[in-house]
């Protein structure tokens, strides 16, 4: 059997990656929420365009949330990923050790 190999602690970093990336999404959510936002004093002769501005906003404060969501959930399974491959390998291992004679015998 050739060609493919996993390797536990690459998957793991890879895991810690996409945690990392659930902070941006946050981050994004907020630069919307507070960039995107023409409050009563601020509408005056763009009062035609804050409905749109609010669900534009409202739109993308969605999506990041999600994004998030995504993001967390994909980590925690490519942490599992690294897990299930590391206590393969060690079980695998075990295995194969148990078919070496004992020394000395």
């Amino acid at each position: 059997m050739g060609g493919f190999k996993a390797e536990p602690s690459v998957i793991s970093a890879f895991g810690e990656e996409l945690a990392g990336l659930v902070t941006d999404a946050n981050a994004a959510k907020d630069y919307a929420e507070d960039h995107l936002s023409i409050g009563g004093a601020d509408a005056g002769i763009f009062q035609t365009i804050v409905g749109a501005v609010t669900d534009a906003r409202n739109a993308l404060t969605d999506n990041y949330v999600r994004l998030a969501q995504v993001q967390q959930a994909a980590a925690a399974e490519v942490d599992r990923a690294a897990l299930m491959y590391a206590d393969t390998d060690k079980a695998k291992a075990e295995q194969m050790d148990g078919t070496y004679p004992e020394a000395g015998a």
